[in-house]
């Protein structure tokens, strides 16, 4: 299997994929059985006390993530993947500038389809495994994405 075809393929596969998930998420609308919210932590003082400083802090929700979200962002993250690989099939969307890169030494377009597919996988997976803290998902979906965009 020659590298077109094997890009045409998995672009079907990915976009069949996110339709299967898309079709699965309607039929399947009960939410998650556990806390899938994110919360932001502020400082809102520091006390001096006789055994040293003290920190106030107060907690405040930012977001309550749903099932129907994170099943969208898979959908979204299969979607993205499977036109990528539309685009890579087609050489650029037939503009040429795919293979350009790859006789350049490049693959500049891998590195940005894995840095946004990446970062969503990231969200998911820390919600999943229980991040609260939003600061902490956020940082951590930009250090996926930044390191897939320079090629790591």
């Amino acid at each position: 299997m020659n590298l077109g075809k094997t890009n045409l393929f998995f672009s079907y596969l990915y976009i069949i994929s996110a339709l299967i998930i898309a079709i699965l998420s309607y039929l399947h609308r009960n939410e998650l059985k556990f806390n899938t919210k994110l919360y932001r932590y502020e400082v809102t003082g520091v006390v001096d006390g006789s055994g040293g400083e003290d920190v106030d802090f107060s907690v405040k929700e930012e977001f309550n993530i749903t099932t129907q979200t994170l099943q969208i962002l898979i959908t979204v993250m299969f979607c993205v993947a499977g036109l990528f690989h539309l685009f890579y099939f087609t050489n650029g969307f037939y503009t040429r500038s795919y293979l350009a890169e790859i006789r350049a030494g490049h693959n500049r377009f891998r590195w940005l389809e894995y840095s946004i597919t990446s970062a969503i996988m990231v969200f998911i997976l820390g919600v999943l495994a229980g991040f609260k803290d939003l600061y902490t998902i956020i940082f951590a979906c930009v250090l996926a994405a930044s390191t897939c965009a320079i090629g790591f």
